[in-house]
């Protein structure tokens, strides 16, 4: 068996893999499975593979049949993607979540850069890209000088890390060089129950610094 030979069996037996069903599943290979097509055309699995076998072994020429697999690869690769991002979103649509975080992070080296002029336009920015962030529920925003603290709400499906890495960097940029931030960050999560608790204790920071009734839990952003 020559070298496009080969890479055509293997790419056949990598995409019947790739559509066969989870285990767990009730979609069998029988044909009845379906997946939308870039037509918007629902097709079955065993269709799927009979296309790209026939790209894949119709031609006799080796560099054209190459040609016709990968192809076929990308097409049905798409048509994949694209039923496995329907199946997850609507695996996904039934979820209850009570996911509250407090989520605090300071300043380049703990100083005191978040200055009086600046609070407000810097928590109206990052209020509003919580507001615009899909899954997220902005319950409130607060701090000091030196760092900030937010509540908010987050469904499953939020990548956290990721998130917080959007806000600190786009919060960044928004303020221009006045404001750098410290790597890192702290996030707690807590009861519904305690949300009004949080938020006192996130809008009264002030009062709590002065007076040395802060939380370590919630001030902390490295173990």
């Amino acid at each position: 068996m020559n070298g496009v030979a080969k890479l055509k069996q293997k790419a056949f037996a990598t995409l019947k893999l790739a559509v066969k069903p989870k285990r767990g599943t009730t979609a069998p290979m029988d044909g009845v499975a379906k997946a939308k097509g870039e037509s918007g055309k629902t097709v079955s699995h065993r269709h799927l593979l009979f296309s790209l076998s026939h790209a894949m072994f119709s031609c006799s020429n080796p560099s054209a049949s190459l040609s016709h697999a990968i192809y076929g690869v990308v097409r049905v690769g798409k048509i994949v993607l694209a039923r496995s991002r329907a199946f997850r979103i609507a695996m996904s649509i039934r979820v209850y979540s009570e996911i509250n975080l407090h989520i605090t992070w300071h300043a380049k080296d703990d100083l005191p850069l978040i200055t009086g002029a600046m609070k407000p336009d810097l928590y109206a920015f990052l209020k509003n890209k919580i507001v615009e962030t899909q899954g997220a529920y902005f319950h409130g925003i607060g701090g000091i000088e030196t760092h900030v603290h937010i509540a908010a709400s987050v469904k499953p499906s939020l990548h956290l890390d990721e998130w917080i890495g959007q806000l600190k960097g786009g919060s960044s940029y928004a303020m221009g060089k006045r404001l750098q931030w410290q790597h890192g960050y702290g996030v707690v999560s807590f009861g519904t129950k305690d949300l009004q608790w949080v938020l006192d204790y996130i809008r009264n920071q002030e009062q709590h610094h002065k007076r040395g009734t802060i939380h370590d839990r919630l001030e902390r952003i490295d173990e």
